[in-house]
């Protein structure tokens, strides 16, 4: 049984670049896999919009 990481992407809506961030799969059993995300790449590239929010609206607000 293959275990191993990998990479997924998100894509954000505000400038449309790809974000990629790490995923962890490990089976567990032979029915059962344990799945781990790691979202801090896609936290912070968003938290990078956030000073623009604060004197402009983003699009889909308006």
């Amino acid at each position: 049984m293959a275990s191993g990481d990998t990479t997924g992407t998100a894509q954000c809506p505000e400038c449309h670049e790809s974000v990629e961030f790490p995923v962890r799969a490990r089976h567990r059993s032979r029915t059962e896999v344990e799945v781990s995300v790691d979202l801090d790449p896609v936290r912070e590239h968003v938290a990078s919009h956030a000073a623009r929010y604060v004197t402009e609206l983003p699009p889909t607000a308006r």
